[in-house]
């Protein structure tokens, strides 16, 4: 199976989403594609940018962010591109005649990656205390990495406060299988 590092679509005027989609596909290598790095444990986070005209001004909007449990093959990318297209049309029906290039790429590698007030991950852990310990160090890094590089912890949407932390036990999380904790 090959693995995608990115997925760059042209789009064209046409009739159905699929006829106005023309994919190309960038590909790490030929053995294979990506590799995920077992031994870090590090789950990649792909992003669904759309380029479109508005008023004769440019615009790009970064519709969609996605932490993945493994690299996307090509069948994966291509349903997710179908499912945020048809997000993309419902909340965006105006700028549909005005896209000029759809991308849908791999931008990060990581452990736990940031959602609204919480983080969330695919690493498993056999129970809450284990699981939080894992976060803690997660969240003493990028605070390290806040103060060294002068970039406000605020970012962290309350991550560093752990009297916040609520680890979430819904069905969705479950099934996916997903550690998520709201913070």
């Amino acid at each position: 199976m090959i693995f995608l590092k990115s997925c760059h679509i042209i789009y064209e005027q046409n009739n159905t989403l699929w006829d106005k989609v023309k994919v190309a596909y960038e590909i790490k290598n030929s053995k294979g594609g990506i590799k995920m790095e077992e031994e870090k444990k590090l789950f990649p986070v792909y992003r669904f940018t759309v380029s479109y005209e508005e008023n004769g001004e440019q615009k790009v909007e970064d519709f969609c962010e996605t932490l993945c449990p493994h690299e996307m093959s090509d069948d994966e990318c291509r349903e997710k591109i179908a499912l945020i297209m048809e997000m993309f049309e419902e909340e965006y029906p105006e700028a549909l005649d005005h896209i000029s290039q759809i991308e849908f790429k791999e931008v990060a590698k990581t452990t736990w990656r940031l959602g609204y007030y919480s983080h969330e991950t695919f690493l498993k852990f056999k129970d809450k205390k284990e699981a939080f310990a894992n976060f803690r160090e997660f969240v003493k890094s990028e605070v390290k990495r806040c103060h060294d590089t002068g970039i406000d912890t605020s970012c962290l949407q309350g991550a560093d406060e752990e009297a916040r932390w609520q680890k979430c036990r819904c069905k969705s999380c479950r099934e996916d299988g997903r550690t998520v904790i709201n913070h």
